[in-house]
């Protein structure tokens, strides 16, 4: 509705920092399955302890 799908992606193309897997505005980039784009660490001002997200398994491109 506010039209602005997809910015993350579009910002991370247009700074030619493209996010591996997307296949829609990085098509010529590492083919992936999934997007890897993740966040670790998280602290938000209001928590006093932070978010801990362990790096997913298929973010492994070693292999690609």
């Amino acid at each position: 509705k506010t039209g602005r799908m997809h910015q993350l992606r579009v910002h991370c193309t247009y700074i030619n920092c493209p996010i591996t897997g997307d296949k829609k505005y990085n098509p010529h980039g590492r083919n992936h399955s999934k997007m890897c784009l993740h966040a670790y660490h998280l602290q938000l001002p209001d928590y006093e302890k932070p978010f801990i997200a362990p790096i997913p398994d298929y973010f492994d491109i070693s292999s690609s």
